[in-house]
């Protein structure tokens, strides 16, 4: 008996089979595929995607993520240029790329791209949280701690839970030597979100 990705596959596939336009079919493989982890196809199933709208500023952004769930970062930044390039206004596409350039080192751009997204929307928490992952990055535990407090007082972006500003400024406080206090905030990050440790090393944060 075929399961329900097989199912949902091969109406994809009977669809595309007929109409290689069929832009809910390719998406609907993209989602398949990110399920299953097999990145490369859906990168083909994206790219697609593109092919039929490439004016669409989300889809570069999902590629963008998917590259970054490969471990092909450069490929993340590349397409989160494009994607801010074609909807500015998405501010998690600032501390995302923020975040992700700090990782393969550009730490001074990274820290541009958060300081853009915080000057646009001073009161939204996501770009203090991602200047506090660069933060961490960058070993200033000081400033690290500073915006993760920031966050637990605005309250956590969307694109994350409580535990995630709580669990960064415990491995904050663990580098400038306050092992107590950081482990405290690590247990109770992890107590709220058993997934937090997992999350938080995607963006290279570990204590």
């Amino acid at each position: 008996m075929l399961g329900a990705f097989d199912m949902a596959f091969s109406d994809f596939r009977a669809v595309l089979s007929i109409d290689r336009d069929d832009f809910n079919s390719w998406l609907g493989l993209l989602s398949i595929y990110r399920q299953q982890k097999r990145y490369d196809l859906a990168i083909e199933a994206i790219d697609e995607a593109i092919r039929i709208q490439p004016q669409n500023g989300a889809l570069y952004l999902t590629r963008g993520y998917v590259y970054r769930d490969k471990g092909d970062l450069d490929g993340a930044i590349s397409d989160f240029d494009k994607a801010i390039s074609v909807l500015p206004s998405y501010s998690y596409m600032l501390t995302d790329r923020c975040v992700l350039l700090s990782m393969v080192g550009r730490h001074t751009e990274g820290l541009a791209s958060c300081e853009a997204a915080i000057a646009k929307w001073p009161d939204q928490a996501g770009g203090y949280f991602a200047r506090g992952i660069v933060n961490l990055h960058m070993k200033r535990a000081d400033d690290a701690i500073a915006d993760f407090d920031k966050v637990i007082a605005i309250g956590s972006p969307a694109a994350t839970t409580p535990a995630s500003p709580l669990y960064g400024r415990g491995v904050a406080k663990r580098l400038k030597g306050d092992n107590a206090g950081g482990d405290a905030d690590m247990a109770a990050a992890q107590a709220v979100d058993p997934l937090v440790v997992e999350r938080m090393r995607k963006s290279g944060v570990k204590p």
